[in-house]
């Protein structure tokens, strides 16, 4: 039957709030239901703490404390916690809820992923670590099951302050919560985590996504305990090749057994992991490692189908590292010498390092670490002392037969040297191996035999992966398996190309000179967003790895492309002002003019004027007429019946002009004039008068 119709909770009606709607998982601390708030009509996370633990007082006193200080830690890149709450015996949390994937679920479906995807999910998980570090919050159970992919594309870290609250309680009972794989050294040895004990986590989860596997697995937990406190992580690009050497230095920094030796915090981990990223040359960048997926930390037995503390489980086609409760491992236990006192949290004596027995076995499925079970469902028969100081004895036995090994290697290689160094025909000649790859010149030195060393050094002048020059020189003599250092060309030095965008062209030439590039071609186009004579673009782009002497072209502003601008002189102000905004230009209107040209009420004049050029978005000014100046005009006198001398006379002392049109007849007096008489003409108008 199907676990969500078991399960009691579905259906029922949390704090006359939250309506279960299903069961999405369940967990080490708390199961995770997909439910409606009814109140805000919107979907939710609610995580309600196992009923084992809410039976626990002050368990579920810190497990509320710590939910409102992860409420409070607000970051684009957290699960945000909305609401705190208990019903009954019930305690719950009410998240955001998130459709999408577990970092787990992508990694079983696609294995390692390529640099450039490490980047991607790491650089947020970091920054939401950062955040709350800064706040004083510590995550202690990072690992991909608590990094959610969201089918929009973002990235968010869940479980803030479930594994705080259940590590302070566990500080007092002797037990430790987390995934063994993840587990930083001294929550091992001493139960106590920082800020850098994330750090830790981070870096087991960076080289998880890069190689595929979990760098430490073993029979039981406590063997995978025992190598995070005795062992280093491994170099990631030993197991995947493709991981680069930048990528190599940030796991092996932020894994460092010592928690004094890792970057303080997550922020300093993720300045170090950008910086990383700008070191990656673009080509591996979306390499992806060549080798078999292999998630669990703590093998499975053939016969024993544990899913282990680390181990995978089936989760929706997903694998689930789960978060359990476990005892607080002693140092005697792991080897150390320090730790707890004497007679506490020593492994085999059945009981709790606070005395108490576990309860009973439920499933031969369980596993247990120190005499209490890892799986908070299933319980087993304890595990005695005599465990792991069997392990610890078979390694000892392991170790004296490789010093064996080692001694009889060394005798062998005496009398060897002795042989070839003293014997005849011991010395052979260094072959010239410059032009060759490193390849074709370490087999042909190989084959002398000889033998080889690899060193790099950057060139401008040979390929990339092409022998240089050699130590001793071609042409020397040497005796036979002594050691060639070829230096191999890592082709030229990269630098980051300077960002000149915003300058103008001599500013940005003298930028990419002082940088020891040159200018490429420089052409100019129109920019709505760039002023005349500024680089819009550039190419190289900015921050690009290019070698010194690089060309950059830019691209630089010629500013606005310049539009005609519409003549609409004598047009109303509704219709000159559409024309002008159809046109793509403000419009402003001046103050009216007198101008008895135009009609009162149409424009007289623009500035700029019609047909002219402007940028588009200007403002272009109207003016509107006001018709003829009221003060420089006057009323035509009457002058009909006149001698010209004295019609002449008349008009001039009114301001006005004189022509004089005679047709063909002898009168002396004036028989028409216009304007006619009376009518309002501006000051000096020509008036005609006529004689028959």
């Amino acid at each position: 039957m199907d676990a969500t119709l078991q399960d009691p909770l579905v259906g029922r009606l949390l704090d006359d709030r939250y309506l279960v709607l299903e069961l999405v998982a369940r967990g080490g601390m708390a199961t995770v239901y997909h439910a409606l708030d009814r109140r805000l009509d919107r979907a939710v996370a609610l995580k309600v703490l196992h009923s084992h633990l809410a039976g626990d007082a002050a368990f579920a006193a810190r497990f509320d404390r710590e939910a409102r200080a992860a409420a409070r830690l607000s970051h684009p890149n957290v699960v945000g916690v909305f609401d705190q709450g208990q019903d009954g015996d019930l305690h719950y949390l009410a998240m955001e809820y998130l459709p999408g994937r577990t970092l787990r679920q992508v990694l079983v479906e696609r294995g390692a992923l390529t640099p450039k995807e490490a980047l991607r999910v790491m650089d947020p998980v970091l920054d939401a670590l950062a955040a709350a570090h800064r706040a004083g919050i510590v995550h202690r159970d990072v690992k991909p099951e608590n990094v959610i992919l969201t089918d929009d594309g973002r990235v968010k870290v869940a479980d803030f302050g479930l594994a705080r609250a259940a590590a302070s309680t566990n500080a007092t009972t002797g037990v430790l919560l987390g995934t063994v794989a993840y587990l930083a050294p001294e929550l091992v040895t001493e139960g106590t985590a920082d800020a850098r004990s994330d750090v830790y986590s981070a870096g087991i989860v960076l080289f998880e996504v890069l190689t595929g596997r979990q760098p430490f697995v073993g029979e039981l937990p406590a063997q995978v305990a025992y190598r995070h406190v005795h062992e280093d992580v491994p170099t990631p690009s030993d197991i995947a090749p493709n991981v680069p050497e930048a990528l190599d230095d940030v796991v092996l920094a932020a894994t460092a057994r010592t928690p004094d030796e890792r970057p303080a915090d997550a922020a300093a981990l993720l300045v170090m992991l950008r910086s990383a990223r700008r070191r990656i040359p673009a080509e591996l960048m979306d390499e992806r490692a060549d080798v078999p997926y292999a998630p669990g930390a703590v093998a499975a037995a053939a016969s024993d189908p544990f899913d282990g503390l680390a181990a995978t489980q089936a989760v929706d086609q997903a694998v689930e590292n789960r978060t359990r409760a476990l005892p607080g491992l002693a140092a005697s236990a792991l080897g150390n010498g320090t730790g707890g006192a004497p007679g506490h949290g020593a492994l085999g004596n059945g009981h709790s390092p606070t005395g108490m027995q576990p309860p009973p076995p439920r499933s031969r499925r369980s596993r247990l670490v120190a005499g209490l079970p890892v799986n908070e469902d299933e319980m087993g028969p304890p595990v005695d002392d005599a465990a792991l100081a069997r392990l610890a004895e078979a390694r000892r036995r392991r170790g004296l037969v490789v010093m064996a090994l080692v001694v009889v290697t060394a005798v062998v290689l005496v009398i060897g040297s002795y042989w070839f160094i003293a014997g005849p025909g011991a010395q052979v000649v260094v072959p010239s191996t410059t032009t060759l790859t490193q390849a074709e010149a370490t087999k042909q030195l190989t084959d002398i035999p000889l033998g080889v060393k690899v060193v790099t050094a950057f060139s401008d002048d040979v390929k990339k992966g092409i022998v240089i020059e050699s130590r001793p020189e071609a042409g020397a003599a040497v005796r036979k398996n002594s050691t060639v250092t070829l230096t191999v060309s890592k082709g030229p030095e990269l630098f980051d190309v300077p960002d000149v965008t915003g300058k103008s062209k001599d500013q940005a030439e003298q930028d990419l000179q002082g940088e020891g590039f040159a200018l490429g071609k420089v052409s100019e186009k129109f920019s709505n967003d760039f002023d005349a004579g500024l680089v819009m673009s550039q190419s190289p782009a900015a921050d690009a790895k290019r070698a010194k002497g690089t060309k950059v072209d830019l691209v630089v502003s010629k500013g606005k492309e310049l539009v005609e601008i519409p003549d609409v002189l004598r047009q109303d102000e509704n219709t000159a002002r559409n024309t002008l905004q159809t046109a793509g230009f403000a419009v402003d209107v001046g103050e009216p003019r007198f101008d008895p040209s135009v009609p009162q009420g149409q424009v007289a004049a623009q500035e700029p004027g019609g047909r002219t050029k402007a940028a588009p978005g200007s403002t272009v000014t109207i003016f509107l007429s006001n018709g003829p100046d009221p003060a420089q005009t006057v009323q035509v006198p009457f002058v009909l019946g006149r001698k010209e001398d004295d019609a002449r006379r008349k008009l001039e002392e009114e301001g006005l002009g004189v022509q004089v049109e005679r047709r063909g007849g002898f009168s002396d007096r004036v028989a028409q004039q216009n304007p006619a008489p009376g009518s309002t003409v501006p000051r000096g108008t020509v008036v005609t008068i006529v004689f028959f």
